[in-house]
């Protein structure tokens, strides 16, 4: 059968997008494993300056690295051994004059940038020994040490989490970009493969209908001749030829549909949408040569066919009321007028219907009376239009009313009015717009065949035209200019486009504008993960800033002071470090050693008004570290014995006196602070050749903890990394997103009343399959139904040849119902008319079976 040649839409899986995504995915993968430490830092000590245990206790616990990493302590008398590491191998000296980190160059390669003083893998590890070491830590600054050297390896440029984002952002992009190119092509693949189901089934309406046109072109032959019944007979030649026009062109057009990637030859919009148009209008006029030939003949049916003509200007006067009451203005003036006169034609028209409705009426009226009364009323309507445009709605609402009445002349071109009508002036189709693209479409898809292409008209049919104002072009305008009125427009669903809703009037009116907006659309994944990405940084950001808020909350307070001429009491020290907040709650003390005079020599003075202005002779960074050592060692309590260092939460100041009430700040020195990340920070570590007043040097502490101490030690480890920063930023980020999306998805399944789509396809695959048994039976079926006739005059062709036309209407509802949009296939309308298509093929199964056995019977007595 020529139903089942036509199959479903060429369908593809967006093989592009699956492969980028899964390399996207993998990369992504990858980037997820690089960052994640899997190796563990070995400790080996060499020396008696600390222990293997007080190393691992200020490291805290094992230490997680991205690459085999070995800490190697050595003391001044091991020195040599630490002197050149291999890669994979932090050394440090803990004390003596080589003190300091070593580890092989290039080993961490690090991008930096040396104008704005970035460190590169080497100087991060040197700085953080040197941070620590200086305030008077050992194994605390070989933890430290080597704690830099993975925060090196985080920052590589293979492992750079932004870095591996960016590619996962760019492989996601251009994923998403394919995906919806791929969904746009099978999107208007099942568009064209809609509009020409809806097409043909307007068409195989008209072919199953031919008989009964042929029947009434007859009957119009033996009526009277007039201008009506001439224009009746030419319309339904016209629907003869171009029904066998438009048929053989079918096929074509199919064959046209795209396939894989694009080509040439490919099915355009404007071809599938003018042969839906075009087929429409056909049945359109094949509909009112019908209800014509009832007017004329007065056949039974003439009365329908009088309510479905004269129903739009019976109705005339409410609708422009309606229009009017919306447009907020008064039926006053010329706008009363031209009411006054379509209820005029109301009431012209009432008598002769209600002589066709009286059932006892012996009377009914002429159908060429009938007719002329339609086309009077059309004539009078269309200058009551014009009237009501000119006097009312459109100045008195600001528009241009000779700009209105040429956009509604023109839109009542396409729409002239009932079937009838347009069977005597013409189909909307003749207009050139409209019928130019299907011509073209046709005849490209003939002259590809090897069959010769047969020449299709201009119009359709050849007849007078309208050119007054309707009341659907009424309606088109108004929907236009709604908008600009500041009305809400009334949407109603489009089965032409699958997506969303659109004005009824506007579906496939200007494809280049629909592909324009298409293009616009297709950019926006692009430029909702561009501000993805912009939100994403500025999350991190903002997770970082509030992180550090929340984390530097601790009151610091003193604990210990020097007793003597000049120095603060505990209270009044806690009162000036009350204003200081800090990630430790630190305890602060100024710890007082012996004088010295050789080393405190005075090399100049300046006095002034507030001291002595001496300056001392600088003592290196190791003798100052010794000190610091000295000074706590000498107070247990401060110092953790499970690493020789202060406790993490203890900062201390140490002072010697220099005479004249005077003391010279040694310098600062703090125990190991919970997972520090100060790799490539220069912290103060105090320390001055000056002589200085007790109470100043106490609030030395509070000044340096105000001036960078507070803010950079024991700062969250999150709050270091590349990758804990890259995830939390994101991770907010999500988490806001899915807050704002649920709320929305939740609030659209609530206005969207949707059913399963998945049991609506299932239920029309099941149809389809029930429909092509049907089918297939017909071989069989014919030759039975064959051989009764000619055996003996049976009605069992007639039968058949009545069950095939309902069998191929059913499979034409099928496949519009088919190439509906996804989001259409959900809704409950489509269950409505899944079942009632399944209904009507449950019915056409029944009677395939009484058939059959109603012909064996027969056959059974021959």
């Amino acid at each position: 059968m020529a139903g089942q040649q036509k199959k479903y839409p060429y369908r593809t899986r967006p093989w592009a997008a699956i492969v980028l995504g899964g390399l996207t995915g993998l990369m992504a993968l990858i980037g997820i494993a690089l960052n994640i430490p899997t190796s563990t830092v070995t400790v080996e000590v060499h020396g008696s300056a600390v222990s293997e245990s007080q190393v691992r206790a200020a490291l805290g616990g094992p230490l997680k690295a991205y690459e085999p990493t070995r800490l190697l302590v050595c003391d001044a008398g091991t020195a040599p051994q630490c002197s050149a590491p291999r890669a994979g191998t932090v050394a440090v000296v803990v004390n003596g004059t080589f003190a300091g980190a070593r580890i092989q160059k290039g080993w961490l390669p690090v991008p930096h940038n040396q104008k704005n003083y970035d460190p590169d893998g080497d100087d991060m590890v040197f700085d953080a020994f040197a941070n620590a070491y200086h305030a008077g830590q050992r194994a605390g600054a070989a933890a430290l040490a080597a704690r830099a050297a993975v925060d090196a390896q985080s920052q590589a440029i293979g492992r750079t989490p932004l870095g591996w984002l960016a590619l996962t952002a760019a492989g996601t992009l251009g994923t998403v970009v394919l995906a919806r190119r791929h969904a746009a092509r099978m999107r208007d693949a099942r568009k064209l493969w809609h509009d020409l189901a809806v097409g043909s089934r307007h068409l195989a309406t008209v072919t199953l209908d031919l008989e009964l046109t042929r029947l009434a072109s007859e009957q119009l032959a033996d009526a009277p001749a007039s201008t009506t019944t001439a224009r009746l007979k030419a319309s339904a030649e016209e629907v003869s030829r171009r029904s066998l026009e438009l048929t053989r062109a079918e096929a074509g057009l199919y064959e046209r549909l795209p396939r894989g990637m694009p080509t040439m030859n490919d099915l355009t919009p404007e071809d599938a949408a003018a042969f839906r148009r075009t087929a429409t209008a056909l049945d359109e006029l094949d509909d009112g040569v019908v209800q014509g030939t009832a007017l004329v003949l007065g056949t039974p049916t003439a009365s329908l066919a009088w309510d479905l003509n004269a129903r739009p200007y019976l109705d005339a006067a409410d609708h422009v009321r309606t229009l009017a009451r919306e447009a907020g203005l008064a039926l006053e003036g010329g706008l009363g007028t031209a009411v006054r006169r379509l209820e005029d034609v109301r009431a012209s028209l009432l008598p002769l219907g209600s002589r066709w409705n009286d059932g006892a009426s012996a009377d009914p009226p002429d159908g060429e009376d009938a007719i002329a009364a339609l086309l009077a009323a059309a004539e009078d309507t269309s200058e009551a239009l014009r009237q009501a445009l000119h006097a009312g709605l459109a100045p008195d609402r600001g528009l241009n009313a000779d700009t209105a009445l040429e956009r509604v002349q023109e839109l009542s071109v396409r729409q002239p009015g009932p079937p009838l009508l347009r069977a005597l002036w013409g189909s909307p189709s003749a207009a050139p717009a409209a019928v130019t693209g299907a011509v073209t479409g046709v005849r490209r898809s003939l002259s590809r065949q090897t069959r010769p292409a047969e020449k299709l008209p201009e119009q359709l049919p050849a007849q007078p035209g309208f050119d007054g104002l309707s009341l659907d072009g009424l309606d088109a305008w108004w929907e236009e200019t709604r908008a600009s009125l500041g009305l809400a427009p009334v949407l109603r669903p489009d089965e032409g486009r699958g997506h969303g809703r659109v004005p009824w009037w506007r579906a496939g009116q200007d494809p280049a504008a629909e592909n324009r907006t298409s293009d616009r659309k297709a950019w926006r994944p692009v430029l909702a993960l561009g501000a993805l990405m912009v939100v994403i940084v500025a999350g991190t950001q903002g997770a970082l800033i509030v992180g550090t808020v929340l984390g530097q909350d601790k009151p610091v307070h003193f604990v210990s002071l020097p007793t003597g001429p000049g120095w603060q009491s505990l209270a009044e020290a806690d009162a000036g470090a009350s204003a200081v907040r800090a990630f430790v709650p630190w305890r602060l003390a100024v710890l007082e050693i012996p004088a010295d005079p050789t080393e405190d020599v005075v090399v100049k003075a300046r006095p002034d008004e507030y001291s002595t202005g001496r300056e001392f002779t600088s003592l290196s960074s190791t003798r100052t570290t010794e000190l610091l050592r000295t000074a706590f060692t000498r107070r247990p309590e401060l110092v953790d014995p499970a690493t020789g260092d202060l406790y993490p939460d203890v900062m201390v100041n140490v002072v010697r006196p220099v005479g004249q009430g005077e003391y010279r700040e040694i310098g600062l020195a703090w125990g190991p602070t919970p997972a520090p990340r100060l790799s490539g920070d220069h912290l103060s570590s105090g320390g001055s050749d000056y002589a200085d007043d007790p109470r100043g040097l106490a609030y030395t502490l509070t000044y340096r903890l105000k001036q960078d101490l507070a803010e950079s030690l024991g700062k969250p480890a999150w709050t270091e990394t590349e990758a804990a920063k890259v995830g939390v930023g994101a991770g907010a980020v999500l988490l806001v997103v899915l807050l704002f999306a649920i709320p929305s998805a939740i609030g659209r399944l609530r206005r969207d009343r949707t059913v399963s789509r998945k049991e609506n396809d299932q239920r029309l695959r099941e149809i389809r399959t029930e429909l092509e048994t049907l089918f297939l039976a017909e071989d069989s079926a014919a030759l039975d139904a064959v051989t009764a006739e000619a055996a003996h005059g049976t009605p069992e062709l007639e039968d058949r040849r009545l069950r095939v036309r309902a069998q191929t209407l059913a499979l034409r509802r099928c496949e519009e119902l088919e190439t509906r949009h996804r989001r259409a296939r959900g809704q409950e309308t489509q269950a409505f008319d899944v079942e009632r298509l399944g209904g009507l093929v449950s019915a056409l199964t029944s009677r395939e079976r009484d058939l059959g056995q109603r012909v064996r019977a027969y056959l059974a007595t021959l």
